[in-house]
């Protein structure tokens, strides 16, 4: 089926909510076929399968997904500010490691008129993300079923909820054994040392270190991530260092409170960091079966989000006229 007659099937139904419904109910059939969803049905095959609607199975409209994912996506969720370069199972990209100082790879050279330019050679290394499987299975009963618009909210605001969660836990804190490579573990990140002889939990030096460590291009787009207690001791820090709202301001940088940041004190309680340079692969698929759990009249939605990432970068970078390294990736040690 074209996307586009998909999408225009799709607008037939006024939410997600009823068109799962009517999924449902054609399910329990002998009810009659509704009209709204025979032109998303496909013709039957041999073998069962989800993309037949004689066999069990139909394909949701994409505007329906489009509003499910649309909370894993946005620009408040962590997985929203990465960097997708790649919808595919498996993509390889090239990365150049090298800063514009620096002598090794492409190199830009002053030359005279008339003279000969000096040849350099491109230098790049390769990193391969392989997605894995991120799966809510919700099991919903015939009587959820029976309020479309309860249905319509359980699914479009709660799983998405905790897909987000997930992803983005693994965005901050993943091993890179069977799920992304995190922010945290990576040896990309820089970690800033605490205070000497610093009793408190966050100070002003701290921030101030961290934002230092930033690699510099990088601050256009740059957020701390944080555990919500750090949030009074920031407040302490008064204006115009902190800045409460729907999205507060440390240092005039946007602060997102999340609960996959570490414990106050910890490594990773506290996070600076540009997510763009968090690269991504990402693909999403949502399908329904009433076989599953026929016996308890309850149909299963499933929704997956395939999905590996890791930092784009494999180390921090010395400055061309200092000591001192940066990365995109800020830490605070241990307190």
């Amino acid at each position: 089926m074209q996307a586009g007659l998909a999408i225009a099937m799709g607008a037939r139904f006024k939410n997600a909510g009823e068109f799962f419904q009517a999924v449902a109910v054609e399910g329990r059939r002998p009810a009659p076929l509704d009209e709204r969803l025979r032109p998303l049905a496909a013709a039957p095959g041999v073998t069962s399968s989800e993309a037949a609607g004689a066999d069990g199975g139909y394909a949701s409209p994409p505007a329906f997904v489009k509003d499910i994912l649309a909370v894993v996506a946005s620009q408040t969720s962590i997985l929203g500010r990465c960097r997708v370069v790649s919808d595919k199972f498996q993509v390889t990209v090239p990365i150049d490691p090298n800063p514009p100082w620096k002598t090794t790879g492409a190199q830009v050279y002053w030359a005279a008129e008339g003279g000969q330019a000096t040849a350099s050679k491109v230098e790049l290394n390769g990193l391969t993300l392989k997605s894995h499987k991120l799966i809510a299975l919700v099991p919903v009963t015939d009587e959820l079923l029976d309020d479309a618009q309860g249905l319509e909210s359980y699914l479009t605001s709660q799983v998405p909820i905790r897909i987000d969660y997930r992803a983005a836990d693994a965005i901050l804190n993943g091993t890179g054994a069977g799920v992304p490579r995190g922010i945290v573990p990576s040896p990309a990140a820089i970690t800033v040392n605490k205070d000497n002889g610093q009793s408190a939990k966050l100070t002003l030096t701290n921030v101030e270190n961290m934002l230092n460590a930033l690699y510099a291009p990088c601050r256009q787009s740059a957020v701390f991530v944080a555990n919500p207690d750090l949030e009074p001791l920031m407040a302490g820090f008064g204006w115009p260092f902190y800045k409460p709202g729907p999205v507060p301001e440390l240092m005039g940088f946007p602060v997102l409170f999340h609960e996959a940041a570490q414990n106050v004190g910890t490594v990773g309680d506290i996070v600076f960091a540009d997510f763009s340079q968090y690269l991504v692969t990402a693909k999403t698929s949502e399908a329904w079966s009433m076989h599953v759990y026929f016996d308890s009249d309850v149909t299963a939605y499933r929704f997956i989000l395939r999905f590996d990432g890791e930092p784009g970068w494999k180390a921090p970078i010395a400055r061309a006229h200092s000591s001192s390294t940066a990365s995109p990736f800020v830490l605070l040690q241990a307190r």
